[in-house]
């Protein structure tokens, strides 16, 4: 899922897709969803005003 402002209770705006490190980065493509909000989300994307991410996650396993 690719979600606005990490928040989980509204729909996501896309989702990632070809996900692979790149030169010490993590790289992937976004393939923006069908909705009102995402569009605007992508047109504000191509016009240059939305140029960042930030990854949020939940690992599977961890320790102490």
């Amino acid at each position: 899922m690719f979600l606005w402002a990490h928040d989980y209770s509204q729909l996501p705006i896309g989702k990632a897709v070809d996900v692979a490190p790149k030169d010490g980065k993590l790289q992937f493509r976004i393939q923006f969803a069908d909705h009102p909000f995402a569009e605007t989300c992508y047109k504000l994307y191509k016009g240059g005003f939305l140029n960042a991410v930030s990854v949020g996650f939940a690992p599977k396993e961890y320790s102490d």
